[in-house]
């Protein structure tokens, strides 16, 4: 289940604002959807993967999942063929939490038709951060489908009132900082 976007942008903007006074802490990650594997999610960095390179490679688990098979009652699992994947990644916008504010920023890199979990992003990135995501399209007794959009959910613990709130969002990663420039005298 996808919250809508002002739900999402709301959700982040106060658990930002909780983050920043330090009044919240992360006690559990969990995955939506297909679960990256590489950059892997950092629970440390509020879930968010480093790479070190700028043009990163991401991995993420096979569809259908090992837990698909398990809970496969029907026989459904056997009836998926040509499965393809899809990648989306976003430049973050640097501390856009307004609600309403488009976090993710703006699309820079997306890929349909992917036959493996692992994919090498072609463009070169900048020294920011990205979220990304990715989807299975299959087809199931021949009939076109789709996954949702792989999301993570961060549960924080607000030690103020004693409540947990939920962060709903894409993966993320940053990109190594440009080296520092030299300058000749």
């Amino acid at each position: 289940m996808r919250t809508s976007p002002p739900v999402r942008t709301a959700v982040f903007y106060l658990t930002a604002l909780a983050f920043i006074t330090g009044c919240a802490r992360p006690i559990e990650y969990s995955v939506f959807g297909l679960r990256p594997l590489d950059p892997a999610p950092d629970p440390d960095n509020y879930g968010v993967g480093k790479v070190n390179s700028f043009q990163p490679v991401l991995r993420w688990e096979e569809f259908p999942r090992s837990q698909d098979r398990v809970a496969d009652q029907k026989g459904l699992v056997n009836r998926i063929s040509k499965v393809t994947y899809e990648v989306r990644v976003w430049r973050q916008r640097r501390r856009d939490f307004r609600p309403g504010g488009d976090f993710a920023g703006d699309l820079v890199y997306a890929r349909k038709n992917l036959t493996t979990t692992t994919h090498q992003i072609e463009a070169t990135l900048e020294p920011v951060g990205y979220p990304w995501t990715v989807r299975a399209r299959y087809l199931l007794n021949g009939k076109q489908r789709v996954t949702d959009w792989g999301q993570q959910v961060r549960h924080h613990f607000f030690a103020s009132d004693k409540r947990t709130d939920l962060f709903f969002g894409d993966y993320g990663f940053t990109t190594p900082p440009l080296p520092p420039m030299r300058v000749s005298r």
